[in-house]
């Protein structure tokens, strides 16, 4: 028998031994909660995020983006006019308005120094302003949920992990550990086959290939 098995064959049950060893180590609540902490906190920043951004950060980085636009100016285009405003910009600044579409040709040829840099960073700070402040909300609080979640769980697995409550754990652990390795081995197999249509696997890799995991679930 063994005398069949192929290469793939041992990387396949290797998958599933190393799916089997972590489901029993991490227990059912421990395996479980992993992605629903990653799916929790994506939906929580998704709720949270919104008023956060109208109600504080994107005044916050529309002002700071202002101040350091119109302070950008200042230093590299004093002499500044409604006529060659486009031209005479920071080329920072130059491609920042090219990406963000932003449109200065409106600055009147009449207008003065003091009028075009306030006019240039106006137009400028709310489309930064916004872009910053919903990369940073999000990328906060997803961290923060995520920090806050794992130390929850960490608190809670306490109770999974001693007496007949543990060793229940353990053992839905286990079975969900081989659950999961058995789909990825299906998912391996199957692939493996699509890549090389004339490929001679072993038994192992014939049997994930064929095994229908989500069947056999519908079936329990």
């Amino acid at each position: 028998m063994f005398e069949n098995l192929t290469l793939l064959d041992g990387i396949l049950a290797i998958v599933v031994v190393i799916g089997l060893l972590l489901g029993y180590k991490r227990g059912f609540f421990g395996t479980i909660t992993k992605p629903l902490k990653v799916i929790a906190s994506i939906c929580l920043t998704v709720v949270i995020a919104a008023p956060i951004i109208n109600a504080w950060t994107r005044p916050l980085f529309v002002g700071k983006v202002e101040t350091w636009v119109y302070n950008s100016l200042i230093e590299n285009s004093a002499n500044i006019t409604g006529e060659n405003a486009a031209e005479s910009m920071p080329v920072v600044l130059k491609l920042l308005a090219e990406m963000l579409k932003v449109d200065i040709s409106g600055i009147g040829a009449d207008a003065t120094t003091e009028e075009i840099l306030q006019a240039i960073s106006t137009s400028m700070a709310t489309p930064v302003g916004n872009l910053i402040a919903v990369v940073v909300t999000y990328a906060v609080l997803f961290i923060a949920l995520m920090l806050i979640l794992t130390v929850l769980i960490a608190l809670l697995d306490v109770l999974f992990t001693k007496g007949i409550l543990g060793r229940i754990n353990k053992f839905l652990g286990l079975l969900l550990g081989g659950v999961i390795a058995a789909v990825l081995a299906c998912v391996i197999a199957n692939i493996a086959y699509k890549i090389s249509p004339t490929f001679a696997g072993g038994p192992v890799s014939e049997f994930f290939k064929n095994l229908n995991p989500f069947a056999v679930i519908m079936k329990i």
